[in-house]
This record gives C-alpha cells, sequence and structure tokens, in this order.
C-alpha cells in the first residue's frame, strides 16, 4: 500500500507526463494553494498564457458515471476566487489507474446556483470525467478560454468591468435591459424589461412587507425586500442570480416610466401664448395616484405633478413648478439653454393665462389637465408670489440679453446671490437708455451731497433758495459714462441727468456760515415728492 509521500510523487510524475513538452512549468515553493505556474509555449516560444495547478494524487477516486467527486477545502476555493487573477485548474491524479483530470476552478464555482458553500468548510468538487489530462488539445483550448475567462473577470479597468458584468446578466435573461452604477461602496443593478414579463417571487410574510407590497400596487411607492426575506425565485435567471449568492442585498421594485410633459398657456380668447415641449421625466404610481416628477434639461425649470385617479379615471390634478435657478449660473447670458420659451411661460402665467397640462409616453396620449391658474387669491397666495419672484428674475434676464445683443458683449449669468438690487436698478437703466434713450426714476428719495467754494453771488443765491423746492431744474452732463454689469464694463458714452423739482438744505444757519479751511461749504440737494430723475443719451 502506498503512503502519502509515494502519491504524491507518483501524481507529480503523472502530472509531469501529460503537460504538453515545451510548456514552462514552475514549480511554487512553498507551495501555498498553488502548486505550480504553468505557461503556454510552442516553437515561437512563450505565449504569456499562465495558470495555476493545484495537485492531487489519491488511490480512492470515487467515479460515477459523468463525475469524479473529490473533496476541498473551502478556503482554498475562496482564494482563488477572490485573489487570484490567473486561471487555476484543479489537476487530480488517480494513481492507481493512471489518469489525470482537470477542473477550470473558478469558473464552476461562479457557476454554482448558490453561494451558501462559503458557509462550508469543505466542498466536493464534480469534474466531468471527459476533462482527461491526457487529451492535449482540449487542455489547451480550456486554457486559452480561461484566460479569457479571467481577464474579463479581472478588467483592467472599471469600465470592463461593468461592461462585462451587464453583458453577463443580459444573457441570464435577454428580456431584460441592465445598467450598473457604484457609489459609497455599494453596486446597484438597474433592471429594465423591454416588454413586459412574469416573474414569481415566494416571499416571507410581515405586516410591514404587506403594507409596502400595497402601496407599490395602489400609488407605486418603491417596494424594497431583503435578500434574506426571498424564499425562491421563477420566471428568471437573472433575479435568481442575483438573489442566488450570499452576498447580502436589496430588491427594489419601482414602477417608474419615461415619459414628458407639453405644458401651453392660453389667453381668454383660447390663443396660445407659450409652449414648454421639451419636459422629460418619469412617471410613477399605481390604481389610486400618478406622479411625476421633471423638467427641461439644462435649465432650472422643474415640475412635480401628482394625479388622483378613482376607478382607473382622473379625478384631480395638482402640481408645483420650481425654479433651480444654479442650472444657468456662469453660462453666457445669450446661450441659455431654452431661455425664450421659459421666459414666455412665466410672462403668460404672471398674465393671467390659463396652463394646459398633457402627458405623453412614447409618443402615446396618457392623459391632460386644462384649465389650470395661479391665482393672487386664497390658498394660491405663496404660488403667485413665487412665479412673480421667478418672472421678475427672467424679466431681468431678458434685459441682460438684450444689452448683450446692443453692445456685442455676451456677459456671463452669475449666481442669484450675487445680484443686487443696485444691479437690477442699472440694468433698468440701460436697457431704457439703449433702447429708448431716456430713463426716468422717482426721485423722492434721491439725495446729492456738494462740496462748494461760495462767493457772494452765491452766497445770495443760497440764502434766497435753502429750505425751499427749487423750480429749476438742476441738470448735470457726464461725458464717457461707463456702468459695471456682470464684472463686465458697458461704455454708455454722454449721459444728461436732470433732477426736477429738488430741495436745497444746508446743515448750518446760512447767515452765520462758518467756512472750513479751504473756504468751502456742505451743501445737500434732496428729491421730493414731486422730484424725478430724467436720464437722456447725449448725441455725439
Amino acid at each position: 500500500m502506498l503512503n502519502t509521500r509515494e502519491i504524491d510523487r507518483l501524481a507529480q510524475d503523472f502530472f509531469r507526463i501529460y503537460i504538453p513538452p515545451g510548456w514552462l512549468i514552475r514549480e511554487q515553493n512553498p507551495d501555498i494553494h498553488i502548486d505550480y505556474f504553468v505557461e503556454i509555449a510552442d516553437s515561437s516560444g512563450p505565449s504569456g498564457i499562465i495558470f495555476g495547478i493545484q495537485l492531487k494524487g489519491t488511490t480512492s477516486l470515487k467515479y460515477s458515471k459523468k463525475y469524479i467527486k473529490i473533496s476541498m477545502k473551502t478556503k482554498h476555493i475562496t482564494y482563488y476566487l477572490d485573489r487570484v487573477k490567473q486561471p487555476i485548474l484543479i489537476i487530480v491524479i488517480d494513481v492507481k489507474n493512471k489518469k489525470g483530470f482537470y477542473l477550470f476552478i473558478q469558473e464552476w464555482v461562479k457557476n454554482l446556483p448558490k453561494r451558501t458553500w462559503k458557509s462550508q468548510k469543505n466542498l466536493v468538487l464534480k469534474i466531468p470525467i471527459e476533462n482527461l489530462l491526457s487529451n492535449a488539445d482540449q487542455l489547451e483550448e480550456v486554457i486559452r478560454n480561461a484566460d479569457i475567462y479571467m481577464r474579463d473577470l479581472w478588467p483592467s479597468s472599471i469600465i470592463a468591468a461593468i461592461n462585462y458584468e451587464k453583458h453577463r446578466l443580459e444573457k441570464l435573461d435577454s428580456r431584460c435591459e441592465i445598467s450598473i452604477s457604484h457609489s459609497n461602496g455599494k453596486t446597484n443593478y438597474d433592471i429594465r424589461p423591454k416588454n413586459s414579463i412574469s416573474c414569481k417571487f415566494q416571499i416571507k410574510h410581515s405586516e410591514l412587507i404587506q403594507k409596502a407590497f400595497t402601496d407599490f400596487y395602489d400609488r407605486g411607492f418603491p417596494f424594497s425586500l431583503d435578500s434574506n426575506d426571498i424564499i425562491n425565485v421563477e420566471g428568471s435567471d437573472l433575479i435568481k442570480d442575483a438573489f442566488g449568492k450570499s452576498v447580502p442585498g436589496k430588491l427594489m421594485l419601482e414602477r417608474k416610466y419615461e415619459s414628458i410633459l407639453l405644458i401651453s398657456t392660453s389667453n381668454e380668447l383660447n390663443q396660445e401664448t407659450s409652449l414648454l415641449y421639451e419636459v422629460k421625466g418619469f412617471l410613477s404610481g399605481g390604481r389610486k395616484e400618478i406622479r411625476f416628477d421633471g423638467g427641461i434639461k439644462e435649465t432650472p425649470f422643474r415640475i412635480k405633478c401628482f394625479l388622483e385617479v378613482d376607478e382607473e379615471v382622473i379625478t384631480s390634478c395638482h402640481f408645483t413648478i420650481t425654479f433651480d435657478y444654479s442650472s444657468w449660473d456662469r453660462l453666457p447670458i445669450l446661450q441659455l439653454p431654452f431661455f425664450e420659451r421659459i421666459y414666455s411661460f412665466f410672462q403668460a402665467v404672471f398674465a393671467g393665462d390659463a396652463i394646459k397640462i398633457v402627458c405623453e409616453m412614447k409618443g402615446n396620449f396618457l392623459y391632460e389637465f386644462r384649465n389650470a391658474y395661479i391665482s393672487k387669491k386664497k390658498n394660491s397666495q405663496d404660488d403667485y408670489e413665487y412665479f412673480q419672484t421667478v418672472y421678475h428674475y427672467l424679466n431681468t434676464i431678458n434685459k441682460v440679453r438684450n444689452i448683450s445683443l446692443q453692445t456685442g458683449i455676451n456677459l456671463i449669468l452669475p449666481k442669484i446671490d450675487l445680484i443686487s438690487r443696485d444691479n437690477i436698478d442699472d440694468i433698468d437703466m440701460i436697457y431704457e437708455l439703449i433702447n429708448r434713450k431716456e430713463y426716468r426714476k422717482e426721485g423722492s428719495n434721491i439725495k446729492i451731497t456738494a462740496n462748494m467754494i461760495p462767493d457772494d453771488k452765491s452766497i445770495e443765491f443760497i440764502k434766497e433758495r435753502v429750505n425751499k423746492k427749487l423750480s429749476e431744474p438742476l441738470v448735470l452732463e457726464m461725458q464717457e459714462v461707463k456702468y459695471i454689469i456682470f464684472g463686465r464694463e458697458i461704455d454708455l458714452g454722454s449721459l444728461r441727468y436732470t433732477f426736477t423739482n429738488p430741495k436745497l438744505l444746508i446743515d448750518e444757519d446760512i447767515t452765520n456760515v462758518k467756512y472750513k479751511k479751504d473756504n468751502s461749504i456742505d451743501i445737500k440737494i434732496i428729491g421730493t415728492e414731486d422730484s424725478e430723475l430724467i436720464i437722456n443719451k447725449v448725441s455725439p
């Protein structure tokens, strides 16, 4: 009877006999989990295709019609699967019958229906009896395919890894499209059926799961299951693969469909005044309610719709429109996506036009809701004020776009919190001057402080008019006037400033004026309730 050392020696001898001549055998010392690395070679030299071997010799091999069976430590198999990037072949030598068999271990383990084997101390391997080590051509083909398999399993880039997993899963169920993302240490698989498919889940019963499923069925809320809540899956090898693993995970079912809204406004004569046609988003819901959440890509426009349903009939529609100002931050003012359409929409709504919403999915009509208004009354006050704020912002941006067109300067839109009240006043003024050559502003709050060195004539002038409304306007002309808008200089040329009905003030008793060292005095000119500031462009 052979002892262990003799069996190992005979197994090594038979192994070297069976390996094709010319292949490069590199014995590992120490041989921890892997006994040899072998490189395929031919007359042209080494191929670069390297595989590892774990060699086992035995005199008591168990045969069946299709397989031989051999036990192996689970920790070794886990090491091959999780750590080793080269193909590993388990080679079993029956020294008694002088036969050798092999198994590509990583692929065999990956194809196991369950991964509960990791909790076992040992795993019984089933090696097909046709995997004869003596068939050199078959062995080489298996190794070359195994090399490709391992390169796909351990790709050199994240994109390659995701594509490999995507294609692998779609092969399991061609009825589905898969997208994969990875964030915060978690991998998310988005499975979308190309058409309706049937799949049966057997799950654990609990009140929480029952309530969650009811919300999913009635309202379309996402329905989430832990992997340990799923007992069995029928109808999809893809789902079986996902939940046949011991790795903890969650299955989330969502009724979520890509859809498009067409949003328009019409006036009292039922004439269309605006149209937003690129409002894309997702539709979700169930028997009792439907929701839409979307917006216009690359713009601040967002909308959420909520529809109540009773026996497949929509009974009411509520919608909320929001405006994410940051979506246009730092963009050239003349290239703001969809600005004209969005501005026209808010302009129409602010004027009191009716809103009509039509929802489509893949070009098919789903529902329509019309005759909605943003009212100033009752509970709609907050909505109206919000629309008013957005409209005034868009109106200011529209004026800046006009200024850019007129001056040839494509200004960059800053963050909204960097646009001050003074900026808006300057924009209004420049817009009016460029387009109408004149700008008028109520002047009761205007204050002008001046320092002057008076002579006898001016002293008499001041004495007659101090603390009184002046009958003559104050007129001032300035050359090469420039304003800064959004960080860029706008040249307005020569301007004439006319201040009507001002009032003259002086802090001291005019009859006892105390002059400063430079013989000057301070005077103030302020606006009255009838005052107006008029600015005109002066023709060259």
